[in-house]
């Protein structure tokens, strides 16, 4: 379901209906009816509120450790960052959290990437959480 999602959600992004960070009422209307058209009634607005959050913070926990690091490249075939093991383990003394990302996949990213790595370029939304809670 993930996927159809997403993908979704891309497209509602190229009708604009997402307005700073958010997606509109109407963007949540538009993927509900075709989810549930694939997937089937049970589902509601929560649960795809929910299940956003869900994927944005994973992306963001990702755009945050590797996307200013050059000797990390990302691979679309096996969806991971890959670099060489010397480089992971400075990383990984550096941030100890990121240590899991040397074997997992990250699913969406890509995609992910396409909807709110532009919103993270901006100094608005460069910085992470922990930046913001400390300001």
């Amino acid at each position: 379901m993930d996927i159809t999602f997403i993908d979704a959600l891309i497209e509602e992004c190229y009708k604009r209906n997402r307005m700073d960070d958010t997606f509109t009422t109407m963007a949540y209307d538009n993927i509900l009816l075709l989810l549930r058209s694939i997937y089937g009634n049970h589902l509601c607005i929560e649960n795809l509120k929910n299940r956003l959050k869900t994927l944005k913070n994973h992306f963001g926990v990702c755009y945050y450790h590797f996307h200013r690091l050059s000797r990390f490249f990302w691979n679309p075939i096996i969806k991971m960052f890959e670099a060489k093991v010397e480089v992971w383990e400075e990383l990984i003394k550096a941030k100890s959290k990121v240590k899991k990302w040397m074997h997992t996949p990250i699913k969406h990213y890509d995609k992910l990437f396409e909807i709110y790595s532009t919103n993270r370029a901006t100094e608005k939304h460069a910085k992470g959480v922990k930046e913001k809670v400390k300001r």
